[in-house]
Parts: C-alpha cells; sequence; structure tokens
C-alpha cells in the first residue's frame, strides 16, 4: 500500500509487517496509523488507519471512520451494511456514522482502511 506523505518534502519511507498478531474476535486491530492519537504497529506519515481482522461465518465488527473507508473481503465474501461484498471484492464508503461489517457463507479477514475525505500535501 502507497500513502504520499503529509509534507511533500518528506523523502518515501518503506516497512514490512510480515507477520501481524492475531485480532481479537469481533475487533480491529490497528496495523499502521499517521492519524493524531491513533497508535498502529508502524508510523505511517499521512492522516490514515489501515486496521484489519478476522471473522467467522456469521460474525460481525463495527467499525466508526470519522471520514472514509474503503473495506476489502481479502478471502471470503462480507456483508457491509447489509449490501454484498464478493471475496477479493472492495467498496468506498463515505457519510455514515458506522460501519457493520459480516462475514457470510465462510470466514473471511477483512482490512479497513479509514482516510481523510480530501489528501493534501503541505508544500515545503
Amino acid at each position: 500500500m502507497w500513502f504520499h506523505t503529509e509534507e511533500a518534502v518528506l523523502p518515501p519511507d518503506y516497512t514490512d509487517l510480515n507477520a501481524p498478531p492475531a485480532t481479537s474476535p469481533g475487533g480491529l486491530t490497528v496495523f499502521a496509523s499517521g492519524a493524531p492519537g491513533v497508535d498502529g504497529l508502524i508510523r505511517i506519515r499521512q492522516d490514515a488507519i489501515v486496521s484489519g481482522g478476522e471473522l467467522q461465518r456469521g460474525g460481525s465488527i463495527l467499525s466508526t471512520p470519522e471520514r472514509r473507508a474503503y473495506v476489502f473481503a481479502v478471502d471470503g465474501p462480507l456483508a457491509i451494511n447489509d449490501a454484498g461484498l464478493p471475496a477479493r471484492g472492495g467498496a468506498e464508503i463515505s457519510g455514515v456514522s458506522a460501519i457493520r461489517i459480516v462475514a457470510q457463507d465462510t470466514p473471511s479477514r477483512v482490512l479497513v482502511i479509514d482516510v481523510a475525505e480530501k489528501f493534501s500535501a503541505l508544500a515545503a
């Protein structure tokens, strides 16, 4: 995943997260964050939060992004606020106060990226 830095003068940075820790049932683990007040396993230089979780069949996660979110069904179909999302599919979501993510017929992992509504890089 590539994020532009929030300041144009910052050099690119690269970090691997090869084996993130197991997520708690029904919750999301913050893998990477640059959002004020949100700690992640990796610090990024943009106001964004990358989190993930695992759902068993019928299990659900409630996410409350305050901005725009991108949700990805990693390996099984999901329902996002009652709309279907196929395995390996993605959805862009904005203008809602909560996102209910439910594993449908099979277990699935989910990736949620919370970003600002508009990108802006500060010039030097």
